[in-house]
């Protein structure tokens, strides 16, 4: 396992046995393991993406082990690490989750507690309830403020165009 993986094992462990916040974590990987920017980003992405997509993730390792109730917390967070690259990084595909068009199977597809997803289909049907669940689990594009004190919006774009980001004014 490469340092970025075992970093963000690292930060699933201590969001799971000591409650810590994922977003406070960043430091301590790149301290602990040596990481450049780039692997801190893909151990994050890796962090943030299992914690997420929990259900999803133990709905697979559970349909593949024999003796999933048996799994140690520490091995689950490692399986859960490798099941979403494989799921989410590299797109692998893999069996359809049984019972569309039921409650459990938006909790399970969408990770997001049963109580909830009943909450939201009893008030709003059961398609709106997965158009709310999938908006809810995508990625956000990032906005950047633009501090006019030392730049203007149109030069911050041309140069961040010129180092090859892409990017656009938000509207």
């Amino acid at each position: 396992m490469d340092k970025a993986r075992q970093a963000a094992v690292f930060a699933l462990e201590r969001v799971r046995r000591d409650g810590a916040w994922s977003s406070a974590l960043g430091d301590a990987m790149r301290i602990k393991f040596g990481l450049d920017p780039r692997s801190l980003a893909l151990a994050e992405s890796i962090c943030l993406g299992v914690m997420q997509n929990t259900a999803l993730l133990d709905y697979y390792i559970d349909l593949y082990s024999k003796s999933s109730s048996k799994i140690e917390p520490k091995v689950r967070d490692i399986m859960r690490s490798g099941a979403y690259q494989l799921l989410f990084m590299d797109k692998m595909q893999l069996p359809d989750i049984p019972g569309e068009g039921a409650a459990e199977y938006l909790s399970v597809k969408y990770s997001h507690p049963l109580w909830l997803v009943q909450y939201i289909i009893s008030r709003r049907g059961y398609d709106s309830a997965e158009a709310f669940f999938a908006a809810n689990n995508m990625i956000p594009d990032t906005c950047l403020q633009v501090n006019t004190l030392k730049t203007s919006t149109q030069k911050l774009l041309a140069r961040l165009k010129a180092s090859g980001t892409e990017c656009s004014e938000h509207p």
